[in-house]
């Protein structure tokens, strides 16, 4: 009996595992680039109120008035939905703020090509511009102005990302980390 010669291959037993990295990191790389943070002031209690109001300082033109509808729109529901009242004569304050940028990423590779037994040299830059922006909701109390709870919104849009969210569906993933009702 004539043993086999068998050769071994040691990236045989990694192979299986390279693929499913592989899958993992494209999977996380196409989720969706939006990072939500809430924050609520220790010993205050966004349930001890019942009315609200709506302000914001930012001085939007004309062109994004329907931004700012939207926005306010948002929030009303929002806090509908935990049952609050809008009044005039409120107890807390609902203020929100818009902060918008662009940033660059400015990426340079070496490449080493060869040609007819010479090496050449090829360097590449790749420039991706994106949007950055947040948007930031504070509840404050009405009678001295103090920071009950806040959450913001942080997002990053390239030309690779996905559809923009809408205003209400930011809205409303800020809303998912406000604080539940105590137990009565």
């Amino acid at each position: 009996m004539v043993a086999k010669h068998q050769t071994f291959n040691p990236l045989k037993p990694f192979k299986f595992h390279i693929v499913i990295v592989m899958f993992i990191f494209i999977l996380l790389s196409n989720c969706s680039s939006v990072k939500v943070v809430s924050h609520q002031t220790p010993g205050m209690n966004v349930y001890d109120f019942m009315t609200f109001s709506i302000h914001s300082n930012e001085n939007l033109s004309s062109s994004n008035l329907r931004a700012k509808d939207q926005i306010e729109g948002a929030i009303l529901k929002e806090m509908e939905l935990r049952g609050y009242e809008f009044s005039q004569e409120h107890e807390i304050l609902v203020y929100y703020r818009i902060i918008l940028g662009t940033d660059t990423d400015v990426r340079s590779d070496r490449q080493l090509l060869p040609y007819y037994g010479r090496v050449y040299n090829f360097n590449t830059v790749s420039v991706d511009r994106y949007n950055t922006g947040v948007l930031l909701i504070e509840i404050k109390k009405s009678s001295n102005n103090r920071i009950i709870w806040q959450g913001s919104i942080d997002l990053k849009t390239n030309s690779r990302s996905r559809k923009p969210l809408a205003l209400e569906e930011l809205i409303s993933l800020i809303y998912q980390q406000f604080p539940t009702p105590p137990e009565q």
